[in-house]
């Protein structure tokens, strides 16, 4: 485990491994990441597909509109 709790080393049962142990196969490796620019890679398809479909919705609002008899 790392001294800013960032990183967290655990063998295949779970149990934590200390820092002078060595990397085992099967071992699972934790890294806690926070950063903005993580945040925003892991969310943007989702805001930008939004943001998408709103936009196409409002265009096809504003052809309807226009096209509409008066």
């Amino acid at each position: 485990m790392s001294t800013d709790g960032r990183t967290v080393v655990t063998d295949r049962d779970g149990n934590p491994r200390g820092e002078a142990d060595a990397i085992q196969p099967g071992d699972r490796i934790h890294v806690v990441e926070d950063s903005l620019a993580y945040n925003f890679n892991r969310y943007f398809p989702v805001v930008g597909s939004v943001v998408s479909v709103v936009a196409t919705a409002m265009t096809i609002v504003q052809i309807v509109v226009t096209l509409a008899p008066r």
